[in-house]
């Protein structure tokens, strides 16, 4: 049995690496701690997040990202055959722990420019985990993994078993690390199709939205999940606590061509309405018009959506004229009674 040599505790330090802090902080020491108690196994999982734009095997391909093997202690933007950005190759440097744990906390503002879209992980303990994870992925690991507490493994437990607004049943796990590698849990979980409409919005995210195929395996438990818990009749869709919402159009109703809604409409699938080229145009920006036409809520619950998209997802803030259009647009097509829903 061949055995991975293990890289002495002295280097850490020198792949920690410095960065601006505040004023008596020490983000190596904390890091570290951090990863003491990382756990690698939940790391693999969180990977699913990584993995639609990033292989991580040893030889793997380049995909929409770089592999990512043996990525800690790399020079930046050096992996053989990949097109990095021009602001990804300022940089500079190598990839130590901690600019790693700073990049996957916030992609965007810590490298201005990037073509990385991933909105970045809050989580201390989540980017921990992760780098846990890459790290064994190595053929030369870190020695920072094993130390963990019992509390702390207890703490790592608790956290791996919540999964969002995603209810908790077998297959809820590979479904949450699938998805959320492009989108919230909270698109899945307004959704309601049969067993046939979530296999054909697999395909679809595979084959137009780039989404990596998982295996076959995995396939099926999350069509299994998905059809048990968030089929037609939508037993598990989140209610929103103004269930009763109405609105009304600011701007006049217009006559409806016959077909509005297809894919033949100027915008998609979506209802050709007052209101539908500006929704289109800001939503469609991170995701299709698809996603949209399959969900169904109260003006409140759009409301909460879009402050989710800008606190969380990345989307640019709205001037309230806009924000207003759109809110009257989603709540008045697509409330709760679903009338324009996308099979």
């Amino acid at each position: 049995m061949q055995t991975r040599p293990i890289v002495p505790s002295t280097i850490i330090a020198t792949l920690l690496g410095t960065l601006l802090l505040p004023a008596g902080a020490d983000a190596s020491s904390v890091l570290e701690q951090r990863l003491a108690t990382a756990n690698p196994e939940k790391g693999a999982k969180l990977f699913r997040l990584c993995a639609a734009c990033h292989s991580i095997n040893n030889g793997g391909e380049n995909k929409i990202g770089p592999n990512l093997y043996a990525l800690i202690g790399r020079k930046i933007a050096t992996h053989a055959g990949f097109g990095y950005s021009d602001a990804m190759k300022e940089q500079g440097g190598n990839w130590t722990l901690e600019r790693l744990d700073r990049f996957l906390a916030d992609p965007g503002s810590t490298v201005k420019g990037t073509r990385m879209t991933f909105a970045g992980l809050k989580k201390d303990r989540d980017r921990a985990d992760l780098i846990a994870y890459m790290n064994s992925q190595s053929s030369a690991p870190l020695s920072f993994i094993g130390s963990a507490s019992s509390e702390a493994k207890a703490t790592t437990a608790t956290e791996a078993s919540t999964f969002g607004l995603l209810v908790p049943a077998p297959g809820v796990e590979v479904t949450y690390y699938t998805c959320t590698a492009c989108h919230s849990e909270r698109l899945v979980v307004q959704q309601g199709l049969t067993r046939t409409g979530w296999e054909e919005i697999f395909d679809w995210v595979i084959q137009e939205q780039g989404m990596a195929e998982p295996s076959a395996e995995d396939r099926q438990t999350i069509l299994n999940y998905l059809t048990a818990h968030y089929n037609t009749d939508r037993p598990n869709a989140p209610k929103n606590s103004n269930a009763t919402a109405t609105t009304t159009l600011t701007a006049p109703q217009e006559q409806l061509p016959d077909g509005a809604g297809t894919e033949a409409s100027e915008y998609g699938v979506l209802f050709p309405a007052p209101g539908v080229d500006t929704t289109y145009y800001a939503c469609t920006a991170c995701h299709s018009e698809r996603i949209i036409a399959q969900q169904g809520q109260t003006r409140e619950g759009w409301d909460e959506v879009i402050d989710w998209m800008i606190d969380e997802q990345g989307l640019d803030k709205l001037d309230d004229a806009d924000r207003t259009v759109i809110l009257d647009y989603l709540s008045t097509h697509y409330g709760p009674d679903r009338k324009h829903f996308v099979k």
